[in-house]
C-alpha cells in the first residue's frame, strides 16, 4: 500500500513540474529573447584590462522590457574586463547594490 502512495506522490511531482514548465515557456515568464537596452559607462580605470563600470538602464527602456513602472534610472556597479583581442568585454556586476535597490522598492518576494 505504501508503494502506491509513493508512486502517486512521484506522479504528482512530475505532473506539477511539467505544468509549471510548460506554462512558463508558453507565457514567456522570464522574458527570454526580449532585448533590454542598457548603457555601460566606464567609472574608473583599473589595472591591466580591468575597469570599474556602471550599467545604466533608463526608465523608458525598462518600461519597454517589463510591465513595471520604474521612476528612476537603474544603476548597477561592477567591473569590466576586455578580452585578449580587445573585441569583447566581460561584465562582473555587483548584486549587493541590486538587492538593495529592489528591497527598498518592495519588489522582492522572499
Amino acid at each position: 500500500m505504501l508503494n502506491y502512495v509513493w508512486l502517486a506522490l512521484l506522479f504528482l511531482g512530475i505532473a506539477s513540474a511539467l505544468f509549471v514548465d510548460i506554462s512558463d515557456i508558453s507565457n514567456n515568464t522570464y522574458k527570454n529573447n526580449v532585448p533590454l537596452s542598457a548603457a555601460v559607462q566606464m567609472a574608473s580605470a583599473g589595472n591591466n584590462s580591468n575597469f570599474g563600470l556602471e550599467l545604466k538602464i533608463t526608465p523608458d527602456n525598462y518600461k519597454k522590457f517589463s510591465d513595471n513602472q520604474e521612476k528612476s534610472e537603474i544603476i548597477i556597479k561592477g567591473v569590466g574586463s576586455f578580452s585578449s583581442d580587445k573585441k569583447s568585454i566581460q561584465l562582473y556586476l555587483s548584486i549587493d547594490n541590486l538587492i538593495q535597490i529592489f528591497t527598498n522598492d518592495c519588489r522582492c518576494f522572499w
